[in-house]
């Protein structure tokens, strides 16, 4: 492979722009230092023009070059913010840091004591390239310091990381190979969203704050006015030390769970539980609960408005930054007094429209959701090889429905007439079905999915019901529990787990197991080859939009849980809309993969004004 590699330093009015590629369209940041390793020499610059920029994207672009960096998206964002998109998309891309993940990746729980895994270039270098070990020291970012020095720590950066890439490309499978391609198809579009941001409507945000911040302050007033507790204050319940004596000393409540430090928890779970025991528990919750949506959903926005400036938030996405392969996205930049809110959590967000209203298209652009159907079930019966799952997995089948009937010992079609009928008794079965599907093909226990039927879902659940509905979905698809086991066996046996493609997570060896943990490290067995493949199937479906988004002038957006969204102009989104579901419903598995998956994946189409106001799209 043709590999060069490059790097960049900036710099901006305040030291924290530099971490902002955005605002170098402002001229508050800009780039200091340009350096590129082809193999023979580093060669840098500083201050680099944009038309030096320019015409070495071409190079690579016209002699085929792979360019690679070090959480390049980051890097290739400030070629998009000083004007290069069009060069950008033209290129190919690598990443040496996720090809490091790929090799050796684990989960937080399986790290040995007193290790911990650093992705950063630097402990790349100690690991790999130790005779560069601290190469960093003494180094200025500031340009007015010491530019000459700072140009030859860019290009040494550029060199290692080039040594590095070619070193991880030399012991990665073909198959991990393969995926760090497909993967890294998705850096400029992710690179471009660092830049362009997501529309936020501040006054929907400031609606919803004012309307949490009521419904906070009436449970408040509600309870003060209970006999008995009208000493209660909002320090008091926002403090898990004073609020956890209120309710085990003062009201003589039992809290059923601990803290990893031994102390009572009143979490989300927590109150919960205590919320359908005690009438006053339950106006503790709605304040506690109103505030925690205030302040995540609705302040967080403004704040982020605010500190940007340009009307944009910016979530930033991180291409495998789980060990699944799945993306993270963060909405805060640094630590402590230098935290910035840069963005918002969209991985926590709620599904209710009003709190999801605030995000928004550009003006005469529609908002588009593509949401893969299923994803998790369907890859599960073609892992298990379950004959039921893969069955439920045919067109014009409804899983959920199917294991609703299992638990209410009814007929599949006659539940399935009536849930398309709207009859509410069964559709309170299909729900249960659901929620057994997604909660119990990774080896839930009982007691866990009475919770989850509970807490996530707001379904109450017996004992018993838990119980009997446990015992009907292992009944019912019975290859599930053998891939368990099997899926165990493979990982005490090799100390790793893969998915389809050859992604990889490492737990190690047994001996090396915390007892403790054992059941986190068989689960990770489990669910690993699940819910990777799904991450490779939104790659793969990212790589095929980046060709196909041009056709309608449209962009990436966003992506979360098993949902990507785009956007493209309002005249042209029922076109597009049609065309991208058709092609996602029908990814090149075969031509990319190797591998054809036995049972259709099809995707769900949405468009809208709004992320909160979409609407289902049928062709």
């Amino acid at each position: 492979m043709n590999l060069v590699s490059f790097d960049l330093e900036t710099w901006g009015l305040l030291p924290e722009y530099a971490l902002q590629p955005y605002r170098a369209r402002t001229g508050d940041a800009w780039i200091t230092s340009f350096a590129t390793d082809g193999g023979n020499a580093p060669a840098g610059e500083l201050s680099p023009s944009k038309e030096t920029l320019r015409a070495w994207l071409q190079d690579c672009a016209e002699f085929n070059k792979r360019i690679v960096g070090w959480n390049t998206a980051f890097d290739v964002a400030w070629l998009i913010a000083v004007g290069l998109r069009e060069e950008v998309y033209k290129c190919k891309w690598l990443d040496a840091m996720l090809m490091w993940r790929h090799l050796t990746v684990r989960p937080e729980f399986a790290i040995p004591e007193g290790l911990q895994q650093n992705f950063s270039l630097k402990n790349a270098v100690r690991t790999y390239i130790p005779e560069h070990a601290n190469y960093e020291d003494g180094v200025s970012f500031d340009p007015n310091d010491d530019p000459e020095k700072l140009l030859e720590y860019n290009k040494l950066d550029a060199q290692l990381t080039l040594q590095l890439a070619q070193m991880f490309w030399e012991r990665m499978t073909p198959q991990m190979r393969k995926v760090a391609q497909i993967e890294a198809a998705a850096i400029p579009m992710v690179a471009e969203v660092m830049v362009e941001g997501l529309c936020a409507d501040a006054n929907e945000a400031q609606e919803l704050a004012n309307k949490l911040q009521s419904e906070a302050d009436g449970a408040l007033v509600r309870l003060m006015m209970t006999e008995g507790t009208t000493a209660i204050t909002r320090e008091m319940l926002n403090s898990t030390t004073q609020l956890s004596n209120l309710l085990v000393n003062k009201w003589g409540l039992s809290i059923p769970k601990l803290t990893p430090k031994g102390s009572y928890s009143t979490d989300k779970e927590v109150l919960w539980m205590l919320a359908h025991e005690d009438p006053r528990a339950r106006m503790v919750k709605e304040h506690r609960e109103a505030l925690g949506n205030k302040k995540k959903f609705a302040d967080n926005v403004l704040e982020s408005l605010a500190y940007n400036g340009d009307g944009r938030v910016r979530p930033q996405f991180r291409i495998a930054g789980t060990y699944t392969g799945r993306m993270t996205v963060s909405s805060k930049q640094g630590k402590g007094k230098s935290e910035r809110q840069t963005g918002i959590a969209l991985h926590q967000w709620k599904r209710d429209p009003e709190f999801r209203k605030t995000i928004k298209p550009p003006p005469g652009y529609t908002l588009l959701e593509f949401d893969f159907a299923g994803q998790e079930y369907r890859w599960m019966a073609v892992m298990s090889c379950d004959p039921v799952m893969l069955q439920l997995c045919q067109p014009g089948e409804d899983p959920h429905t199917y294991m609703g009937a299992q638990i209410a010992h009814n007929d599949y079609r006659k539940l399935m007439k009536l849930v398309e009928e709207g009859n509410p008794e069964a559709k309170k079965f299909r729900q249960r079905g659901k929620v057994a599907n997604l909660s119990l093909q990774y080896r839930t226990s009982a007691k866990r999915l009475r919770t989850i039927s509970q807490v996530q879902y707001d379904l109450p659940m017996s004992e018993d019901e838990a119980q009997a509905i446990h015992l009907t979905y292992r009944t019912t698809y019975r290859y599930v529990p053998r891939y368990w086991q099997r899926q165990i066996r493979h990982m005490r046996a090799n100390g790793y787990v893969e998915n389809l493609l050859g992604r990889r997570v490492y737990l190690g060896q047994p001996h090396e197991w915390k007892p403790d943990l054992i059941w986190s490290y068989e689960s990770t067995a489990i669910n690993f080859p699940i819910q990777s493949i799904g991450a490779e199937q939104k790659y793969l479906a990212l790589m095929v939009l980046r060709e196909l988004l041009p056709e309608y002038d449209g962009r990436f957006y966003f992506e979360l849980h098993d949902g990507i969204f785009v956007i493209v102009p309002s005249d042209k989104a029922e076109k597009a809309a049609a065309h991208i579901k058709r092609v996602l419903s029908n990814l090149p598995y075969t031509r990319v993969w190797g591998y054809q998956p036995p049972v259709p994946f099809p995707v769900d189409a949405k468009l809208g004004p709004s992320w909160g106001e979409l609407k289902e799209f049928h062709a």
